[in-house]
């Protein structure tokens, strides 16, 4: 090839020069702004300082120790698995200051981690609330406590490294999903919401969780033209995440459809076959935890197992439509929701500066009305109706997820249900309005800004909770 050619084709070989070290400089800059702001929230969250935390982290253990599937560790008793004898002393010495504000109680606990070491003795330890969740979602955490029980880590120091990891991997999934198809800037917002960010700075299922639906979407967008590459790679690998994400959360079992619709848009076979093997896999899934799980802890309708309830509220539908559009209407519970949404963290007991909620509150509806404006006609009505349907059925199964799984039996309202629940249904209702990269130029100087706006909230709110 000519040089003239090269140029017409490429640009001079300066001008590419430039536009890759500007690029470089770019994911350097947003690197160090990441780091930056995981280290301001790290620093003080102490462990176990997410919601369940204690529980997920046996699951991870456990998985590892080879309980993929979890059963009683005694007849009658609650669904668990086997853990080192190091978590439940850790977690007991949490409990002492879990509805603690004394300060001093946050740093006497502090100080026990950091004497508590892998004893190599495995005990049993319930944890049915996490029962229902696919091992896939802990992986990053059974691997990061691996290497700190071979290392003959303090808790403190392997809570730590498992923090680190996941969080490392959550980004690098959303990475990965950017480079298949850009991420819409609201999705990209709701993940810096100040409950979504500490959630994501968390060694807990639920950042996985929201990464992986983001890689799920992205690789759905490209594939909606029936032509790539890759197309049979990339479709596998929905596949997967699709099994990992709605055999994790009961709610997001209509992104099974996704292949199904692939094959209605374009007719290739191998998304039929996609479809079938992903709806089989997480259907069988979750009837399995359904009958099997044991949970007497919630006591919350004693003597009606979920499995029950399920069919009692299936076969009374008014009765259960009652109930969920009582839940929806109240006020109170729509004021919760939005604020447990957009800024409560730890156990809902830190809640970040009104005045910061507000921002975000006003971002959102920004957001979302800025991307309807931007991208308008880039998505067929027919597909984007088809993710609107989704999101919408996915964040109704919340509801009816909590109703046979948390509440009390009988009921007029569905009790338990929290703000962050919402977070993946909104995430995959932003791929309606997919934007490309030319949204993003109008968009990444706010995110910074949104950022580091959230990273202070976190901070400030942790810090008032545990060590003011």
């Amino acid at each position: 090839m000519s040089s003239n050619a090269y140029e017409n084709a490429n640009g001079s070989g300066h001008a590419a020069s430039e536009k890759k070290i500007n690029f470089k400089y770019i994911y350097l800059m947003i690197a160090v702004i990441l780091i930056a702001g995981y280290l301001a929230v790290v620093s003080v969250k102490p462990p176990f300082a997410s919601p369940d935390e204690p529980n997920h982290l046996a699951r991870a253990d456990a998985l590892w120790n080879g309980d993929f599937v979890l059963s009683p560790a005694k007849p009658g008793g609650n669904s668990g698995g086997m853990v080192d004898s190091m978590l439940p002393e850790s977690v007991g010495s949490f409990s002492k200051m879990l509805h603690s504000h004394d300060p001093a109680q946050t740093e006497d606990f502090l100080q026990t981690l950091k004497q508590i070491r892998w004893t190599g003795e495995k005990l049993p330890y319930a944890m049915a609330n996490v029962a229902f969740y696919l091992p896939v979602v802990y992986l990053p955490q059974a691997f990061s406590l691996k290497v700190g029980e071979m290392f003959g880590m303090t808790f403190y120091d392997t809570y730590l490294l498992l923090n680190a990891i996941t969080f490392a991997s959550v980004i690098m999934i959303l990475y990965l999903s950017m480079r298949i198809y850009p991420i819409p800037a609201p999705a990209l917002l709701l993940l810096i919401l100040p409950t979504a960010l500490f959630q994501i700075m968390s060694p807990t299922i639920d950042g996985l969780s929201m990464a992986l639906t983001i890689l799920g979407m992205s690789i759905f967008m490209k594939l909606l033209p029936g032509e790539s590459d890759s197309y049979s790679k990339l479709l596998w690998l929905m596949g997967f995440v699709i099994i990992s994400v709605a055999g994790s959360r009961a709610n997001l079992l209509p992104l099974v459809l996704i292949p199904a619709w692939l094959y209605l848009k374009n007719k290739r076979k191998e998304n039929l076959a996609c479809f079938m093997v992903v709806a089989a896999i997480t259907l069988a899934w979750t009837v399995f935890n359904l009958v099997n799980v044991q949970d007497t802890l919630t006591a919350r309708h004693p003597g009606h197992t979920n499995s029950e309830l399920v069919s009692y509220y299936i076969k009374h539908p008014i009765e259960t439509f009652k109930i969920l559009w009582g839940t929806i209407s109240d006020p109170a519970y729509q004021d919760f929701y939005l604020s447990s949404m957009i800024g409560v963290v730890a156990w809902l007991d830190a809640p970040v500066l009104g005045g910061i909620q507000d921002i975000f509150f006003a971002g959102l509806a920004i957001y979302f009305l800025a991307h309807v404006y931007l991208s308008r006609n880039e998505l067929s009505s027919g597909n984007r109706a088809f993710i609107i349907f989704i999101s919408i059925i996915s964040a109704i199964l919340i509801f009816c997820a909590i109703l046979a799984q948390w509440s009390p039996f009988p009921t007029d309202r569905v009790i338990g249900v929290q703000g962050r629940y919402f977070l993946i249904p909104l995430i995959v209702i932003s791929y309606a309005l997919p934007s490309g990269h030319r949204v993003y130029k109008y968009t990444i100087l706010p995110l910074i800004f949104f950022y580091g706006i959230s990273v202070i909230g976190v901070n400030f709110a942790l810090t008032s909770r545990f060590f003011m």
